[in-house]
């Protein structure tokens, strides 16, 4: 449906009005959209009108209905009659297909004031599991335009403590679910009370309500907290629910990410590798399989920050377990030591130095190249008699034959020939004795 006409048209608005009647739904989908691109800003009658389609029987009607009233106050936040029409139809009384439609528009033509943040929390408790998640995208909306500064004050951890607790204590384990699943989008980092809120439900006889609470503390904590997550994270892997199980692994690796202690998240999984219980066992495993791999990454992170080749806006602490820390200091004491002792070399014009291990590899490879089949990383064989006789790889300690230390140059050939010759005479001598 096209209309040319604009606003200042009554003709227009009166030609497409009793459309928004029609028997087809699709046509009062498109009718309601028109008029309110006809109809004055903010008129009173064209918002009552618009409004009354939140209860249209089409769910494709219903839904339009928020871009419709935003066209018509051309995006103008905080209309009271738009505000207290879609209000209105918040009341329990009304079908929850029509709650739902009307806490969507709520969302998105209100301001964050305490009336419509109440009103919307309020749905967070419905009995519908459509109206509760409208609910919390309306929320999200609401407080991305609440004026508290700062963002993650006491105020707004508060506030929402204040709006979701209802629905976080409720006696329907769903509507608590809900109520945790808004909490943890909502709540500011490092929000105290909405933190205890959320501990509180660690004990609930629900292990979805358990589950959505480990997630919950992951997502809430912030610096001060992050100690205390990865403890209630580590002793819910005990849980006796699987789910929770995995969940608690799943809040590791968030706080870790975040910048949590990664060695405290390394030792909360290790410490319940060897529990009495199969799925404690499984869940710490795989807490310890994930946080292994983010090590792993950090400390390449690390190491190309440190080489100038890491392009990161963020710079955060690399926090490494005993292991990888000892492996990394070695790394560098061998690296700041390797010039002692070294020798000095030219080649192509170019100088290198190597040290006792680099020139050990080296020998280890000229030495790999003279024999066939596999050379000892410690010993070497100097002689190719014996292999000829055994046909195969030399073992030293069954031959007795004389080695040398792959740390040392290899034999020449004059050296090899010579010794080959002494080798012979003494079998000549065994043989005639």
């Amino acid at each position: 449906m096209g209309v040319a006409a604009g606003r200042d048209s009554p003709a227009a608005r009166a030609a497409v009005g009793p459309l928004m009647l029609h028997k087809s739904w699709s046509v009062r989908q498109r009718a309601l959209l028109a008029f309110a691109r006809l109809a004055p800003v903010g008129d009173a009658e064209a918002v009552k009108a618009i409004a009354a389609k939140l209860e249209d029987s089409a769910s494709g009607v219903r839904s339009e209905v928020p871009a419709a009233l935003v066209l018509l106050v051309e995006g103008a936040r905080g209309h009271p009659i738009v505000v207290a029409e879609v209000c209105e139809r918040l009341s329990s009384r009304k079908p929850w297909p029509v709650r739902q439609a009307a806490v969507s528009a709520l969302g998105r033509t209100a301001v964050g004031d305490k009336q419509a943040l109440t009103a919307a929390a309020s749905l967070v408790s419905d009995e519908a599991k459509g109206v509760r998640e409208q609910a919390t995208i309306a929320l999200e909306a609401l407080f991305s335009s609440l004026e508290v500064e700062p963002p993650s004050s006491v105020e707004a951890d508060v506030l929402v403590v204040e709006l979701l607790t209802p629905s976080i204590t409720h006696r329907d384990p769903e509507v608590r679910i809900s109520g945790l699943n808004a909490l943890a989008k909502l709540a500011p980092m490092d929000s105290c009370g909405a933190f205890d809120v959320a501990k509180a439900r660690l004990s609930d006889s629900s292990w979805s309500v358990r589950e959505k609470a480990v997630f919950a503390l992951a997502r809430i904590s912030g610096p001060k907290e992050w100690g205390h997550a990865l403890e209630i994270a580590g002793a819910s892997l005990e849980d006796p629910n699987d789910a929770v199980r995995m969940a608690a692994a799943q809040g590791l690796i968030l706080v870790a990410e975040a910048g949590g202690d990664l060695e405290v998240a390394l030792g909360e999984a290790r410490c319940r590798l060897d529990h009495a219980a199969h799925g404690v066992r499984r869940a710490a495993s795989v807490a310890l399989s994930k946080l292994q791999a983010l090590q792993s990454q950090m400390c390449k992170q690390e190491v190309n920050t440190e080489e100038g080749t890491c392009e990161s806006g963020s710079k955060r602490a690399m926090l490494l377990d005993k292991v990888g820390s000892g492996l990394r200091m070695f790394l560098k004491e061998a690296k700041a030591e390797s010039v002692t002792g070294a020798t000095f070399h030219s080649e192509a014009g170019r100088t290198f130095v190597e040290d006792d291990v680099g020139l050990g590899l080296k020998h280890f490879l000229l030495e790999h190249k003279r024999h066939w089949g596999p050379v000892c990383a410690l010993t070497v064989f100097e002689s190719d008699s014996s292999r000829k006789q055994t046909g195969g790889p030399l073992v030293a300690a069954s031959h007795g034959v004389g080695v040398a230390s792959i740390f040392r140059p290899p034999s020449s050939p004059g050296e090899c020939a010579k010794k080959e010759e002494e080798e012979e005479e003494e079998e000549e001598e065994m043989g005639l004795a």
